[in-house]
């Protein structure tokens, strides 16, 4: 690989490294060397495997929920994260006039979402913030949030 190209797709099945470069191992047999290797794989990652053993993740103490909208009459033109007391908010315009959003709040692991009440439970966490954030919450379908601690 040359020093500025990224190899996205590529299903990583391990690595070995020196304190000069990483070789990874791909599941086609395929074997590629680098000075840095990036796992953007996930949460159940094989590189984080690889690095860590079967130790759980440690939950960080915020759960988190992400959305794309449908698309808007007149949606955010730049993108922004607002603070708030133990929450965020991120806007993300993607095109199409949709708009990728997540919302964080500091909440004990596990917690659950019940699809009926979502968008109204979400507009009472982040009631406090500005425009067009309840309109982001309400333009994405319940069933199309996701959540994650």
């Amino acid at each position: 690989m040359g020093s500025d190209r990224v190899q996205t797709g590529a299903r990583v099945v391990g690595f070995e490294q020196d304190e000069h470069q990483v070789t990874v191992s791909i599941a086609d047999g395929a074997r590629e060397t680098a000075r840095v290797l990036i796992g953007a794989d996930g949460i159940h990652s094989q590189i984080r495997a690889q690095l860590h053993g079967d130790r759980a993740p440690r939950y960080s103490g915020y759960t988190c929920w992400r959305g794309v909208t449908e698309p808007l009459p007149e949606p955010p033109s730049t993108m922004s994260e607002s603070w708030g007391s133990g929450r965020r908010f991120g806007i993300v315009p993607i095109g199409g006039r949709c708009v990728y959003w997540f919302a964080t709040l500091n909440a004990p692991s596990g917690g659950r979402d019940n699809l009926a009440t979502l968008h109204a439970d979400l507009q009472r966490i982040f009631e406090a913030f500005h425009k067009p954030v309840a309109e982001l919450i309400e333009s994405t379908p319940s069933h199309q949030i996701l959540r994650n601690g």
